[in-house]
C-alpha cells in the first residue's frame, strides 16, 4: 500500500484485507477534489459530458462532447476544376475515385471538425493527391486500385491529414 502524491489517494495491494474501507475512502476524496470544481459535478451523472474551458467565466464547466462532424459544408477543391461540396452536416465519411493528380482544398473547416475520406486510385494508378494548406501524415499508397483511409481534422489553424490504412476491396 503506498499513498499517492498530490491526491493523498491510497493504492491497494493484491489480496489485501480491508480493501473496500480503502476503496471507499478513496472515493470519498475524488469527491472532495471535484466538488472543488464549480459546476463540474453536481451528484447527477449526465452521460457523454466532458469538461470544457470557458474564458467568459473562467472556470471548468460540463459541456456536451463536441461532435466530430463539421456543422457547415465543406468545400473541396479538386484539381484545377470547379469546387465539389461535400455535405458534411449530414455525415462524415465520404469515398472519392482519383483519375488524375488531385490537389485537395479543404474550405470551411474550422478547429475540432472531423472527416473521413477513402481515395482509391482508379485502375491505372499512380496519381499523387496533394493536399493545399495541410499537413500530411503517413504515405499514400498510389499502387492501381488501391484505396487510402484519411482522417482530416483541423488543430489550431492547421489542418492534418493522417493516413489511417492503405487497403484493397
Amino acid at each position: 500500500m503506498a499513498i499517492q502524491s498530490p491526491s493523498k489517494l491510497e493504492t491497494i495491494d493484491y489480496g489485501q484485507q480491508w480493501w473496500q474501507h480503502i476503496f471507499n475512502a478513496n472515493a470519498q476524496k475524488e469527491n472532495e477534489i471535484f466538488n472543488k470544481l464549480q459546476g463540474l459535478w453536481d451528484g447527477t451523472a449526465t452521460e457523454g459530458q466532458v469538461a470544457v474551458w470557458d474564458s467568459a467565466i473562467g472556470k471548468w464547466k460540463p459541456s456536451a462532447a463536441p461532435y466530430p462532424v463539421p456543422q457547415s459544408a465543406v468545400a473541396l477543391t479538386i484539381g484545377t476544376g470547379a469546387d465539389t461540396t461535400v455535405n458534411t452536416v449530414s455525415g462524415k465519411f465520404f469515398t472519392i475515385i482519383i483519375s488524375k493528380v488531385t490537389n485537395f482544398v479543404f474550405t470551411n473547416f474550422v478547429t475540432g471538425m472531423v472527416i473521413d475520406l477513402v481515395l482509391t486510385q482508379d485502375a491505372t494508378g499512380g496519381f499523387v493527391p496533394t493536399f493545399a494548406s495541410s499537413v500530411v501524415v503517413g504515405t499514400i499508397n498510389t499502387d492501381p486500385n488501391i484505396s487510402t483511409w484519411l482522417r482530416i481534422y483541423k488543430i489550431d489553424t492547421t489542418i492534418m491529414v493522417n493516413v489511417v490504412a492503405n487497403f484493397t476491396l
